[in-house]
């Protein structure tokens, strides 16, 4: 038997909490708070599909790279700046963004409100309020709501000085010595990357997700959701990445290097669940992708205390 989305004693509850948010009792993002609660306590559909999200078991039978491609050609926003989305497969949908960056044609800043002392913000405001033309999760964080589970440094200011021994990759840029790429991923096993740390003003330690030469190092069957990540190719791009289909880290990091027009040679992981999430904005184009999850249904999309954001730069 069908479950329905809305059992009749959560609509009765949701229209008394809409009226009273009418009526100006209560805020509305307080009423929304109230609902996912009671969301998640009273609907069984939607603990079903936490549930199905966070479970482990087989690995999930991915589409392979000759699988078919829904809108897979790259498109170029901007000079250097360039995006891809697509849906691999049929039964198995895996939908899957890609953006791709010339580092020298934009620049790569690390925005914390660790360090301006304002609220965590929505991708948009982030990106209103510094000019992005893209952002990205720049890691996870603590329970302090703040401070990142890493190293993260932006010039002086540092939101994290702590590096962890468990973190194999590093994204940097803005160098200090114009001999040096305008942004990296580093490897923590195969670059002096305490050498290299001091030379970038912008430092982000996060979990490695490609050892060196793109080899996978995630176990299979671990717990599924959507995922953000940056990528690197062997041409010195940077790639922001979004899976909103929930997958495995073992079963993402098949996809990244199953996908030949990606030619990735190192990733690291910035988040997953509710909180991924990818916005793309350009005179021309929007794109925004968020993690899969019932939260952002009724909280209208995660606010995120520290982000990665691209500006384009006007070259001839």
């Amino acid at each position: 038997m069908a479950i329905p989305l809305f059992p009749p004693g959560l609509v009765m509850l949701m229209k008394v909490l809409l009226g009273t948010v009418c009526s100006g009792r209560i805020s509305g993002r307080i009423f929304r708070i109230l609902a996912l609660a009671l969301g998640i306590a009273l609907c069984p559909a939607w603990s079903a599909a936490l549930e199905a999200e966070n479970a482990s078991g087989e690995e999930m039978a991915l589409p392979g790279p000759d699988a078919p491609l829904k809108g897979g050609d790259w498109r170029e926003l901007a000079p250097g700046f360039r995006v891809r989305e697509y849906v691999r497969g049929e039964a198995e949908r895996v939908e899957f963004v890609a953006l791709r960056m010339d580092p020298q044609r934009c620049e790569i800043v690390l925005c914390s409100a660790a360090f301006d002392g304002k609220a965590p913000r929505t991708p948009e405001q982030w990106a209103g309020e510094y000019g992005l033309n893209a952002v990205i999760n720049a890691g996870m964080y603590l329970p302090d709501g703040l401070t990142s589970t890493a190293y993260m440094r932006s010039g002086e200011k540092t939101n994290n000085g702590r590096i962890a021994e468990k973190y194999g990759s590093f994204f940097v840029s803005s160098p200090r010595q114009p001999s040096l790429p305008d942004a990296a991923l580093l490897d923590k096993d195969a670059d002096d990357w305490k050498a290299l740390l001091p030379q970038y003003d912008v430092v982000v330690q996060n979990f490695r997700l490609l050892g060196p030469g793109g080899v996978q190092r995630w176990p299979e069957n671990g717990p599924r959701h959507s995922i953000a990540a940056v990528g690197m190719n062997g041409q010195g791009e940077i790639f922001f990445l979004h899976c909103e289909t929930p997958v495995s880290v073992h079963e993402f990091v098949r996809i990244l290097r199953e996908e030949s027009g990606l030619g990735l040679t190192r990733a690291m992981y910035v988040e997953g669940g509710a909180q991924a999430v990818l916005g793309v904005w350009t005179p021309t184009e929007k794109i925004y992708r968020k993690g899969r999850h019932p939260a952002n249904f009724l909280l209208g999309g995660p606010v995120l205390p520290n982000v990665l954001g691209v500006r384009l730069l006007q070259k001839d």
